[in-house]
């Protein structure tokens, strides 16, 4: 059994997270410190606080049209305990453990529509703790040339989204 020093936490079976140093270490190696690449190459925007998505198509119209700046683009929803959005599922998981896939669709000013799946998980450093979001993105990744004017979601299972956000960033600025 593999003891991990205070402050820090399992991820995966060779990895853990530090809240002490906001670093993610694999057996015991420094990957990359989480709070310097979230603050300086993730970007990060609030399209919506405190919604239920449930079995009813939701929709987030942004006061102004989304644009793809990145690479990666992603609409990511921030969960709260007992719901988690940080695990080895490939999306939110439930109270129960069982795994939740809400669809997500984001629509263009011309009409286009794309179904938007779940790609990865993150678990973001904070002060008061760490934020744990699922991030949903189109599998080919999006034009840049798009303007998102609206997003749709909905679950069959109900997720209460603490924010909804719109979220990105460039491989190139990984380090």
């Amino acid at each position: 059994m593999v003891s991990y020093p205070v402050g820090h936490e399992q991820i995966e079976s060779s990895s853990y997270y530090c809240d002490c140093c906001h670093r993610i270490h694999v057996d015991s190696r420094y990957v990359f410190n989480l709070e310097d690449f979230f603050s300086d190459y993730y970007m990060e925007y609030v399209i919506s606080d405190g919604l239920l998505i449930g079995p009813e198509w939701k929709e987030i119209r942004p006061s102004e049209p989304l644009i793809v700046e990145k690479e990666n683009q992603f609409v990511s929803i921030i969960v709260s305990p007992p719901f988690s959005a940080f695990s080895k599922a490939n999306g939110i998981t439930g109270p129960n453990g069982e795994v939740i896939t809400p669809e997500i669709r984001v629509i263009c000013s011309d009409g286009t529509e794309y179904p938007m799946t779940y790609l990865r998980s993150t678990l973001k450093p904070g002060l008061f703790g760490s934020i744990e979001y699922a991030s949903y993105g189109f599998k080919d990744g999006l034009p840049k040339s798009v303007k998102i004017v609206k997003i749709i979601l909905r679950s069959d299972v109900p997720i209460p989204a603490k924010k909804v956000l719109w979220t990105g960033f460039d491989w190139k600025d990984v380090r």
